[in-house]
């Protein structure tokens, strides 16, 4: 058996396994991969859709084309029924993380949002602040990086986002009121 992470990581890479063998030492949690922003999903056939073959989350395999019963963490142990070699994918869910909005003086509704791991922020608020024009959300109070409603979520954990801002410039009119 071959194990495609699909971009995360797994401290086994391949299993040998007999056809008609009992598996129950050899399925554990070096089957459990992991990516940065994901949730394992579980061991599939196929790189997309496919059949689950291994969940690991709840340590058991499905029963089906490949093993003859279920394994479990209680050391019930699977038979091989696959009679070639295999390679088995990891299929993922992204996370989903809150954003705070830290208007930097300012007001700003709503005060947090939620996004999707890989995916755009979408659409930010627009917060306001009495003699200031706004600039963006940064991902730090003073210096940081823009945040657009285009940029890619890559921070795998609840954020603040800070409005920045540039003071108005105004013109003011001298009157003498008759002098010069």
């Amino acid at each position: 058996i071959t194990f495609d992470a699909q971009g995360g990581t797994t401290t086994l890479n391949s299993l040998s396994v007999i056809y008609g063998s009992n598996q129950n030492n050899k399925l554990d949690t070096n089957l459990n991969p992991t990516k940065v922003g994901y949730t394992f999903d579980g061991w599939f056939d196929a790189p997309t859709g496919g059949n689950q073959v291994y969940k690991v989350s709840n340590g058991s395999c499905i029963k089906g084309a490949y093993w003859t019963n279920p394994w479990d963490v209680n050391g019930k142990g699977a038979t091989w029924q696959y009679t070639n070699n295999v390679t088995l994918y990891a299929h993922w869910t992204p996370n989903t993380y809150t954003v705070n909005f830290n208007a930097n003086g300012g007001e700003v509704a709503p005060t947090s949002t939620s996004v999707i791991f890989d995916k755009t922020y979408g659409t930010l608020p627009t917060p306001t602040r009495t003699g200031y024009t706004f600039l963006g959300w940064y991902t730090d109070s003073v210096n940081g990086n823009k945040v657009e409603s285009s940029t890619a979520v890559t921070i795998a954990n609840t954020q603040t986002l800070y409005a920045h801002w540039t003071p108005n410039t105004y013109t003011v009119n001298f009157n003498a009121n008759g002098g010069e």
